[in-house]
């Protein structure tokens, strides 16, 4: 039985608009977290700890005096992933092996609940959809409302410019933007990992069906146990192995296939080393060292724990949470110390960091143009926005949108595209 949807009570819906290549880098200020966010306030730690017996040990009272977790213990970490997962979403016997990314499951559910707004704002006509949202798999929650601050579709021209629109917030609280539910959604997850989690929050959401990609067989196989220990979401979630690690889309989008949307959490870093670099800056910001076995990583991740308050210690707080957040380290990368948070090479850094993965994506989307209604990334670096732009215009994409995401201090933003 679904929870009863939750009113969100409707943000601001004005968004800057310019076509200048120069604005694409300053988008709307984004909110805190999406309003359907299940997320959004304190964790409910006695809940979690009765379903999820086994996070009792890392619970206990912050300098604040809040329940929180050490988000510098990676068991701690995946303890309490493993307990929002089961509560919030239906997820049984969710694990990670030792070096793997372990996420922040706040900010994989912005990514999907953007997206949901990102359909919202063409409609759907193939399968009537559900209006204001809410849970179409087995989890439990509510979920209600679209979030502002920019939130829509630009139909641009072939030589489009990274904009705000807000034509689905308007749509939405209107009601006229009914969010397309249910497995005539499908979307294409690049780089599943062997967390396998935006697949596994996108069904429990919305019901939407996901084929879930990856280089690395040893996530694969991971994630493919999770998926056997939930039988309603194996259902849902098909797992392909990438071969080439050069490629993207090829290979794994077959002939004929349609997808309504893809999503990707590209690398963040160029080299083993710029991501050892980026860790220890960030270390030396907080006035702590980066020392080999210690210490949380500088990942490709998008948005974790931090909020408003700027407080830390806490798992939605301030400076020190907005390093744990993300929940990733070097440890698998062979040319890097050993850190906590997981990330094997190829989920942490690539040839030309995020700029060039998301340039060769850009390129390589043009060839399936028809197969998709909109290709999607994150962008954790605004500086790109321009380079981005200009690389979809010599794809030929006919319509882009920035939106902007926000978790505490985290700024990043999802850019999407079509033909």
């Amino acid at each position: 039985m679904r929870a009863t949807p939750r009113a969100a009570a409707p943000r601001s819906a004005h968004a800057a608009k310019s076509a200048k290549p120069t604005n694409a880098a300053a988008p709307a200020k984004a909110a805190a977290l999406h309003p359907r966010n299940r997320h959004t306030g304190r964790y409910d730690f006695a809940a979690l700890i009765a379903a999820s017996p086994e996070l009792a040990p890392f619970v206990g009272p912050n300098p604040y005096g809040d329940l929180s977790i050490d988000f510098a213990d990676p068991a701690a970490v995946k303890a309490l992933n493993r307990a929002l997962l089961l509560v919030q979403y239906g997820v049984r016997d969710w694990d990670i092996p030792a070096g793997y990314l372990c996420p922040p499951i706040p900010g994989r559910a912005d990514y999907i609940h953007c997206l949901a707004d990102l359909l919202v704002g063409e409609g759907s006509g193939r399968n009537g959809g559900q209006s204001g949202g809410g849970r179409a798999g087995p989890g439990r929650g509510e979920g209600n409302g679209v979030r502002g601050e920019g939130r829509g579709v630009q139909q641009g021209g072939a030589n489009p410019g990274l904009d705000t629109g807000q034509g689905a917030l308007e749509l939405a609280q209107a009601g006229r933007g009914p969010i397309p539910t249910g497995p005539a959604v499908r979307v294409l997850d690049i780089g599943v990992g062997a967390n396998c989690v935006y697949p596994l929050i996108g069904y429990a959401e919305y019901g939407w069906r996901f084929v879930g990609a990856d280089v690395d067989r040893g996530a694969l196989a991971n994630a493919q146990a999770i998926l056997d220990a939930n039988p309603d979401f194996k259902a849902a979630i098909e797992l392909r192995r990438q071969p080439a690690p050069e490629s993207i889309f090829r290979n794994i989008i077959r002939p004929g296939e349609r997808f309504d949307l893809t999503l990707c959490n590209p690398p963040f870093h160029a080299s083993p080393d710029d991501a050892r670099a980026g860790t220890e800056r960030k270390w030396r910001n907080l006035g702590r060292e980066a020392a080999p076995g210690k210490g949380p990583g500088q990942g490709r991740d998008g948005g974790g724990y931090g909020d408003k308050h700027g407080r830390g210690d806490d798992p939605r707080r301030g400076a020190p949470a907005r390093l744990a957040r993300e929940h990733q380290n070097l440890a698998a990368t062979r040319h890097a110390p050993a850190l906590n948070f997981g990330g094997r090479a190829a989920e942490l850094w690539c040839p030309g960091g995020e700029l060039g993965f998301i340039t060769r994506m850009t390129a390589e989307s043009a060839a399936f143009a028809s197969q998709c209604r909109w290709f999607t990334t994150l962008v954790s670096k605004a500086d790109n926005l321009p380079a981005i732009q200009r690389a979809l215009a010599r794809a030929g994409a006919r319509r882009t949108v920035v939106i902007p995401m926000a978790q505490g201090q985290k700024q990043s933003r999802l850019v999407g595209w079509g033909f």
